[in-house]
């Protein structure tokens, strides 16, 4: 599992569990890789299976917990969660899972709660600190966010994560240059992240440093190219510079690697429009049309 090799740890779980079929923690385990592999089916007979021994009852709720979760039921998950942390209070990743629950179920409040229990318990929880900061940072409580990732990267430099979160901070407390730092730190550790770009881009074009904004998110374009922020930040650059042919080309080369995104067509036909010119504009509704043709706003928008 810590060197990315799912497969190998199944099998290593699995002869655990033949081995010592009446153990919890092999069970336990094994029902987690298969949460985290969206084997629901198997990760809910191993909860069942735990849950039918005295001694694997909070294993069982746990993962129960855990896989209401993976399957999109947040409100049950947190009432599962809820029971599980009452049976184990001093479980850091139960906390820390009913504060992903609680956080889906729109209670930003208990999840920050639940969050920090999750790291008074383990200190050593990433997961659990990169959420507090990410919930500060939705919160714009900016200072607490920076705070948060300044005393996480003090012990983990290398932390793109944390980079990222810290360079939104500083974005929303608007330190362009802080902000900069932190995205370039996050895009070095973590070069495949086009949110790490796209924060890049942002910083650049908040210093009024054009051209290496365009460079980011043309890097994040590169990685996402139905990435609609990112695109509509280039066009932008473009369109204020006087340079309607160059956004022009953007918009063309986008659609060109996603040529069945309706979205990414109808967004070029809008550009001409707004160029006053309505015969591309009418052309590209039409291949749109042609692309979804049971696409209701490929109609609403030709007929406008």
């Amino acid at each position: 599992v810590e060197t990315q090799q799912p497969e190998p740890a199944l099998a290593a779980y699995k002869q655990a569990v033949a081995l010592a079929p009446e153990a919890v923690q092999p069970q336990a385990k094994l029902a987690e890789l298969y949460i985290t592999q969206n084997k629901f089916d198997a990760a809910a007979q191993s909860a069942d299976a735990l849950l039918k021994r005295p001694d694997g009852s909070i294993a069982g709720q746990y993962i129960k917990g855990r896989l209401a979760l993976a399957r999109g039921q947040s409100s049950e998950a947190s009432t599962i969660l809820q029971g599980g942390v009452k049976a184990a209070p001093e479980m850091a990743a139960a906390h820390f899972f009913l504060g992903l629950a609680q956080e889906r179920s729109q209670q930003p409040q208990l999840a920050m709660a639940s969050f920090m229990e999750a790291v008074r318990l383990a200190p050593e929880s990433v997961q659990a600190r990169l959420a507090i900061v990410q919930l500060h940072v939705q919160s714009q409580a900016f200072d607490q966010a920076i705070a948060g990732g300044q005393q996480f990267l003090a012990q983990q430099p290398q932390h793109g994560a944390m980079n990222l979160l810290l360079g939104q901070a500083y974005l929303g407390r608007g330190d362009f240059p802080r902000a900069l730092t932190a995205f370039k730190s996050a895009v070095q550790k973590a070069p495949q992240d086009a949110d790490g770009y796209y924060g890049l881009g942002l910083a650049h074009r908040r210093l009024q440093q054009n051209q290496p904004a365009l460079e980011a998110f043309g890097k994040v374009l590169a990685l996402k190219p139905a990435a609609s922020e990112a695109l509509t930040q280039v066009l932008e650059i473009w369109l204020a510079q006087g340079q309607p042919s160059k956004a022009e080309e953007t918009l063309r080369h986008v659609v060109e690697l996603q040529p069945h995104d309706v979205a990414l067509r109808l967004q070029l036909a809008h550009f001409y429009v707004r160029q006053n010119r309505y015969k591309d504009a009418e052309a590209a509704y039409q291949q749109a049309v042609a692309v979804a043709p049971q696409d209701t706003r490929t109609y609403l928008a030709l007929g406008d």
